[in-house]
């Protein structure tokens, strides 16, 4: 009821009592607009302070204005901070178990490894009390990065030195219980350092002995010549006069290219 509606030619009691309903209808609508906006006002100034983004004045404070216009705009503006702050917390959540789950994958000993302050809160808090602000995010997602250009590091460097291995495999007749006990070794590992050692352990092992056999397959080749020599007829002056570096050296610098360039 609205107090254009009230018929003047009524007795004064009843519109005066007309008057006193319309007003404290009013009133009413008033107050629960006030109740509303400030409800609003007050989650979106909670959310801005949680997510630290600065707020204009319109949407701190409630003000004079309780129209249906007002009351929308304030609503809405809440409603985008409630989204925003919703989308952070969800990355916020999902970088926290990334890095925890390349802590594990990379074998971190977290409690060694891991001290800056972000990395200890991690630890010790639960992932929604570490804040929503674009500065956590931030250092949130270097950490991740950090970790998996790690990650890509240490599988590049395996890859490497899978390649050298299986080389090595096929140019000494390596047995296959061997090359399959160190499959078995590795099978169903992370990128921890552990894991890493055991590469560069095999790579140690077949690279000495890659250098025990140097001497005995150079050995070979110097035997056959020899033996061409022998089919040739040739004397030793001659053998000397065309082959001086096999005799001055050569042998050795064989073995060490050979060992170097394998």
């Amino acid at each position: 009821m609205q107090l254009s509606s009230i018929d003047e030619k009524q007795p004064l009691r009843p519109r005066s009592e007309a008057i006193t309903r319309i007003v404290a209808e009013q009133s009413q609508k008033k107050q629960l607009r006030y109740n509303v906006i400030s409800n609003f006002v007050a989650q979106s100034t909670t959310l801005a302070r949680e997510m630290q983004e600065p707020l204009a004045a319109e949407w701190t404070a409630v003000g004079n204005d309780f129209s249906q216009a007002r009351l929308t705009a304030v609503e809405a503006k809440c409603k985008e901070l409630m989204l925003l702050a919703g989308d952070r917390t969800n990355t916020v959540s999902f970088a926290v178990a990334d890095v925890t789950n390349l802590w594990k994958e990379l074998g971190v000993d977290v409690k060694r490894e891991c001290t800056s302050a972000l990395e200890l809160q991690i630890q010790r808090v639960d992932p929604g009390k570490l804040g929503i602000s674009r500065d956590i995010i931030a250092q949130l997602q270097q950490r991740k990065a950090a970790l998996i250009a790690l990650k890509e590091q240490r599988a590049a460097e395996c890859k490497q030195i899978t390649a050298k291995l299986e080389d090595w495999y096929t140019r000494l007749n390596t047995p296959q219980s061997e090359r399959q006990a160190f499959a078995a070794k590795i099978a169903n590992t992370t990128l921890t350092p552990a894991t890493m050692k055991l590469y560069v352990d095999e790579y140690a092992r077949m690279d000495a002995i890659k250098r025990s056999n140097a001497q005995v397959l150079i050995g070979q080749v110097r035997t056959a010549i020899s033996g061409v020599w022998t089919a040739m007829h040739m004397t030793n002056e001659q053998k000397r006069a065309a082959f001086a570096g096999f005799y001055e050296g050569m042998y050795l610098a064989l073995c060490i290219g050979w060992m170097r360039d394998t």
